[in-house]
This record gives C-alpha cells, sequence and structure tokens, in this order.
C-alpha cells in the first residue's frame, strides 16, 4: 500500500472520528494540566533537550520533531476523541526518532504516535497482558514487548515499567515531568551518553544507584 495514501487514509478517519475507537473499548477520561504543571514538565523538556545536545548531540539529531496537529487528532481519535494533555505534551515535545540507536533510557526507544497506537492495538489482543497494560500506552519501548507505559485511565499522566511476566505484581510509577528530569539529571551527569557511532550508551553502575535513589520516590498504582 502506498505510504503516503496510508497516512491519509489514517487521518481521514481520525478527523471524522472513527478509526481506532470503537464502542468495545474502555471510555478514557479528558486529562487536562494546570497552567503551572504545563510550564514546569516544558521545562523539563527544554532542561532534557539541553543535557542532550551536550552528552549526546548526534543522537540528539536523531529525535523527530514534534507531532504536527494532524498527528495530535489522530492520538485523540484513537483515544475516544478525549485529551490526553501530558501525552499531547510528550508526543509534541518529539514524535520518536529516526533510529533506534536513540534511547532516553537503557532499553527505552522513544516510540512515534503512529508506534504507540500500534502497540497499544496489539496489547489490547493479548489476553495474558492486564487490564492496566492494554489500557496504557506504551511511550519507551525495550524491543522485547516491554517498557515504559503512560496510563489512559487515570487523571495523572503516571509513567510505568512493566514487563509482561510480572503484570500481575505491584506497579510503581512516577509523573512524566518527575520522569522527564530524571532522564535529563543522568545525561547532565554523563551517566547517559552516546558511543562512537551515536547510540545510547551509559554507565551501569552509576545509573543503577540514581535508579535507587529514584525508585524511592514512586508512587504504588
Amino acid at each position: 500500500m502506498n505510504k503516503t495514501w496510508c497516512h491519509y487514509t489514517i487521518l481521514f478517519f481520525a478527523l471524522i472520528g472513527v478509526g481506532c475507537s470503537d464502542s468495545s473499548k474502555e471510555n478514557y477520561p479528558n486529562v487536562g494540566m494546570t497552567e503551572s504543571d504545563v510550564e514546569e514538565l516544558r521545562a523539563a523538556f527544554q532542561g532534557l533537550d539541553a543535557a542532550m545536545t551536550k552528552a549526546a548531540p548526534k543522537m540528539f539529531s536523531q529525535l523527530n520533531p514534534g507531532a504536527s496537529d494532524e498527528e495530535i487528532l489522530v492520538l485523540r481519535s484513537a483515544l475516544g476523541g478525549e485529551i490526553n494533555q501530558p501525552l499531547e505534551e510528550w508526543f509534541s515535545w518529539h514524535n520518536g526518532a529516526e533510529s533506534y540507536g536513540v534511547s532516553l533510557l537503557p532499553l527505552g526507544y522513544p516510540l512515534s504516535i503512529e508506534q504507540a497506537l500500534s502497540k497499544l492495538e496489539e496489547s489490547r489482543d493479548l489476553p495474558f497482558n492486564s487490564k492496566l497494560r492494554r489500557n496504557s500506552l506504551k511511550i519507551l519501548d525495550d524491543f522485547s514487548g516491554d517498557g515504559y507505559f503512560v496510563d489512559l485511565r487515570s487523571q495523572s499522566p503516571w509513567v510505568f515499567y512493566n514487563m509482561i511476566e510480572d503484570s500481575g505484581g505491584p506497579i510503581y510509577a512516577h509523573t512524566l515531568t518527575e520522569m522527564v528530569s530524571f532522564i535529563a539529571s543522568c545525561f547532565e551527569e554523563n551517566v547517559f551518553f552516546e558511543d562512537a557511532q551515536g547510540n545510547f550508551d551509559y554507565d551501569e553502575e552509576a545509573y543503577y544507584k540514581l535508579d535507587e535513589k529514584f525508585s524511592r520516590k514512586a508512587t504504588r498504582l
């Protein structure tokens, strides 16, 4: 199928309110943010941009531009026409990456809206996935079926890491702003960097020390 034709077909159905959502799927809430919360998240994005520019300039250059208005409409349609402002802010920052060598966390490749929605559909078709996972949008992928998700049913932009085999255990999460700020600090302290080819690399020992402290601030869902 012609890629351009396919793109505009998806956009057409998104604009008329058909597309990815249907009556058999769970209704998701409209998730907004206060003005101060938006400012805080955008400041965290700016901090991450600055940190990556210094520590991983080639990798940073391979992040895609932010999502277009049309792509945001596709996201809204997939969520039943509701606005999820934290997710829209996330994808408006950078809508995925052009290289699989880009990661924002160890095994954390940033997905585009198109990729994330595709994985959401795949997740719904897997009966062994938990209800939480089937109703969460993956934003960072580890290429093995697991990754970092945003809970679509929550009024708070909770981000959590989940492995399929751990789907029955407790889930611990952070806000999107907390996660972005943590990633920025890892690049600022050169715990995250890029190798000679411009691919993600990191100091494993230093990372796990920082991650241990970060994990103590998590909220149990």
